[in-house]
């Protein structure tokens, strides 16, 4: 449970007024039997485009772990068996560790702002007060309530010129070792780049149905991983991702894009300027509470 928070400003006091039982996620989530094979799980996600996928036991409603993009990814370069073994492992293998902090139905956004401020988070299991998964948090979810409540103009402006080198990579980089920065660093997308110059993105998703394609699987099926693994991540950029002009910054399309992709790009003269996504958006805006 989280602890409590005390000497708040008028933003902060409507926050822990807030129950996170009220932020359950309820878009791009999906569900599958424990059964599930790890590549029924990956075109699942692939063709409805999903973000997490819940575990249910079966024959009932109980949530028995959670399944990320993240998790899937870290299965995939985790080593030790051919892709070919690991796609046919049962889901409950790539599920996340549980938070070390129970984050319950009952607490507050208030709380849970201020623990994002002191620790990383991805996908953040929600339990009921008798200790059961009731659903899940994400800084999306997060995201979209917070901008009908505070205005987050100010936070998106600071961030709108902040590079982060570490996910930004050359047209050769191999696609295994993109998979390590997603798990890495937690967030994305990859920016593929020339001097500076933006020539795509990259991002789990991407991956993941480049991964379910008929000719990969193939080749997986032969026992050729490095198909996939050692490919250029050019072979999987995509061109269609929301970008600006630094110096024309439009907060209304801003918004837009953060609710639409989780991220978008600056640029200047043609060269990347700024990446902002709503993970760092939450993060930024939890570090300027007085919590």
């Amino acid at each position: 449970m989280l602890l409590p928070v005390v000497n708040l400003s008028e933003d902060e006091r409507r926050l822990k007024d807030v129950r996170l039982a009220h932020l359950v996620e309820d878009r791009f989530i999906g569900h599958v039997g424990e059964d599930c094979a790890v590549f029924e799980a990956l075109k699942k996600v692939a063709r409805e485009g999903l973000r997490v996928l819940l575990i249910r036991g079966e024959g009932g409603p109980e949530i028995r772990g959670i399944v990320t993009l993240g998790s899937l990814l870290a299965a995939i370069v985790k080593g030790g068996e051919p892709l070919k073994e690991t796609l046919r492992l049962p889901i409950t293998a790539t599920k996340i560790k549980a938070h070390k902090v129970k984050v319950y139905t009952t607490d507050t956004l208030l709380g849970l702002l201020g623990y994002i401020k002191r620790r990383w988070l991805g996908a953040i299991p929600l339990y009921s007060t008798n200790n059961e998964i009731v659903g899940i948090l994400t800084y999306r979810k997060l995201y979209e309530y917070l901008r009908r409540t505070i205005d987050l103009t100010p936070v998106i402006a600071s961030l709108s010129s902040r590079k982060y080198p570490e996910l930004m990579v050359a047209p050769n980089t191999m696609v295994k070792t993109v998979i390590k920065k997603f798990i890495k660093y937690g967030q994305g997308p990859v920016i593929i780049h020339r001097r500076g110059k933006v020539l795509g993105v990259v991002t789990p998703l991407n991956l993941l149905r480049a991964l379910t394609d008929t000719d990969t699987m193939e080749k997986i099926e032969e026992g050729v991983d490095e198909y996939f693994l050692n490919a250029p991540i050019t072979t999987f950029a995509s061109k269609d991702y929301p970008r600006f002009s630094l110096e024309r910054l439009d907060m209304v399309k801003a918004d837009e894009a953060l609710r639409s992709h989780e991220f978008f790009l600056t640029v200047s003269a043609d060269r990347l300027t700024g990446l902002v996504t709503v993970m760092t958006v939450i993060t930024e805006y939890a570090k300027g509470l007085n919590i």
